[in-house]
């Protein structure tokens, strides 16, 4: 999936470039879709304009112990559960965490962890009151898309 997010990245900046797009790039993962976003980011943020995260994690050895799934039965080299931290760490353009107050997929704590550990103060969080993984949308669609529409226009005004 993250190999994948590279390549698909890279034939969507050179379609833009070919259509003559001159605007704003912004990447959004929701879930674990967040760890793509992420790594795109860490890696292309001089051509990246703003990251929005929903539902998302810092550290998915945390997720998948959280859900119950042994995680030392992988046998993963040590240090392999801080790499995602560290490219949180890293990323200082624009910010937007959004996750649900009660999400029972991905914990509220580790969007806050997100939010805490992006190097930017241009940064912004919106927890959905009484959502929780699957209903965060449908519980707070207007705020949802508010903040989508706030963050968008603040850092690409027309």
């Amino acid at each position: 999936m993250i190999g994948d997010a590279h390549k698909i990245f890279n034939t969507f900046i050179e379609i833009l470039k070919q259509d003559d797009y001159t605007g704003k790039i912004f990447i959004m993962g929701r879930s674990l879709g967040s760890a793509s976003a992420i790594e795109l980011t860490y890696h292309y943020q001089e051509r990246i304009d703003g990251l929005i995260i929903e539902s998302g994690f810092v550290n998915m050895f945390e997720l998948l112990k959280y859900l119950g799934f042994p995680i030392e039965s992988l046998n993963l080299p040590k240090g392999t559960e801080t790499s995602h931290l560290s490219k949180i760490h890293s990323i200082s353009i624009p910010t937007l965490v959004i996750h649900a107050e009660y999400d029972h997929i991905v914990p509220l704590k580790e969007g806050k962890a997100i939010f805490d550990n992006v190097s930017t103060d241009r940064k912004r969080m919106l927890i959905v009151p009484n959502a929780n993984h699957n209903t965060i949308m449908m519980m707070g669609m207007n705020k949802y898309f508010e903040a989508i529409e706030e963050f968008v226009f603040f850092y690409n005004p027309l």
